[in-house]
């Protein structure tokens, strides 16, 4: 279909995430990685180099798009030729009038030819004098959310929007956010969530915008989204949560950032990126023709993409998970549904699912976007199934 093509050629050709949009706090509960050899999808990169912190044997970062490897190699690249301050001016504040000479200087020479291509062409994003303020509005997601702060500032509702974010109780958050919901929230929800191409920008394909109208009583996009904005915006203090602010403001701060900005974890992430690999390639392929043995697999939302468009593609991926793993592999999964039942069946049969402590956590997002985390442990034999269950639910 056209809307599946559009979809595949701006997810081969554009960065989607300019930032990861899992919450990397529960990625680490779950998967309890140390001593592990990880799969993880790139995605904007920055969950991959925070898994370091957790002492993992390997980890490789795969991602169908080059584009969103590109991403994570600059991230690489300032770790090993830069130091903290540059990586947070790139990163943390979204840019440096320096950015230009610096990556001609420091950082080109060592990336890929892939990346490099890319960010010749590219590497402005970063540089405030030259287009937008900020790399967080460029990418296809920045530059919904460029939109979005354009249409703030054109009500007038910026100092609404600080004051929602610096917000000191949950109670004063709540009265800012009533008093911009209203206003904001009504022409731009209608304005994103009724245009494919606005969700696709956003990286949501028409499959899981289809999950979350036939999930449940889920059965306005509208409403659903206005509930999770309204949920994030009242019951989770900003104050403390990067995901929403960078794309209100197009930048962290140094307290409110992910943790691979932040300067008390630049050397040990430093000290450990060898075991860092990042590949251009779908899972499935490289499962194919790389020999690594898995314990743990971070695989997103992206199964939610293949089963209605590729559901062959789904079913080869979850054959070789199955075959290219090692012991009982821990794997994580998110969805726009509430189930997970549209998972090949062979591949559900071989799940041993955790769902009470991945509900728990999935409800302490601090994003909350996604209908549902899981985790699973993929099965051996019912005895050791049920062991590693118990381990990863801190029974045994």
């Amino acid at each position: 279909m056209l809307h599946n093509r559009l979809f595949s050629h701006i997810f081969r050709n554009y960065i989607v995430y300019n930032t990861c949009w899992e919450d990397p706090r529960i990625d680490r509960n779950l998967l309890q990685l140390q001593d592990s050899r990880l799969l993880t999808i790139t995605s904007g990169g920055c969950n991959a180099l925070e898994y370091l912190l957790d002492n993992p044997e390997i980890i490789w970062s795969v991602d169908a798009n080059p584009c969103q490897n590109a991403l994570l190699e600059l991230k690489i690249s300032l770790y090993k030729n830069g130091n903290w301050r540059t990586l947070f001016d790139f990163f943390g504040r979204g840019g440096s009038s320096l950015a230009i000479p610096i990556y001609r200087g420091l950082l080109r020479e060592y990336l890929s030819s892939d990346a490099r291509e890319y960010w010749d062409k590219n590497i402005q994003f970063f540089d405030p004098m030259i287009g937008r303020p900020s790399f967080y509005f460029y990418g296809t997601s920045g530059v919904v959310a460029w939109n979005v702060l354009r249409y703030i500032k054109y009500k007038g509702m910026q100092d609404l929007v600080i004051r929602l974010l610096d917000s000191e109780t949950l109670e004063e958050q709540a009265y800012w956010y009533g008093e911009i919901e209203p206003r904001l929230w009504g022409y731009i929800l209608k304005f994103i969530t009724r245009r494919r191409l606005m969700m696709m920008m956003l990286g949501v394909p028409s499959v899981q915008k289809e999950m979350i109208e036939i999930d449940g009583e889920k059965t306005d996009p509208d409403a659903f989204i206005r509930e999770v904005f309204r949920k994030i915006f009242t019951t989770t203090l900003l104050r403390e949560n990067y995901f929403w602010r960078v794309y209100l403001t197009g930048c962290y701060t140094e307290e409110c950032c992910p943790e691979y900005l932040k300067e008390k974890n630049f050397e040990t992430i430093k000290e450990r990126l060898e075991r860092l690999n990042v590949t251009t390639a779908t899972i499935s392929d490289f499962l194919e023709n790389n020999d690594e043995k898995f314990t743990h697999y971070n695989l997103l939302d992206h199964m939610d993409w293949l089963c209605n468009h590729n559901p062959e593609e789904l079913q080869r991926e979850s054959e070789l998970i199955a075959r290219r793993s090692s012991g009982n592999p821990v794997l994580i999964f998110r969805s726009a549904s509430s189930q997970n039942t549209y998972l090949p069946d062979f591949f559900l049969n071989q799940l041993s699912f955790s769902a009470p402590i991945a509900d728990q956590l999935h409800k302490q997002s601090r994003v909350g976007t996604y209908g549902s985390t899981h985790l699973a442990i993929l099965k051996r034999d019912h005895k050791e199934s049920i062991e590693a269950g118990a381990k990863v639910n801190g029974v045994l």
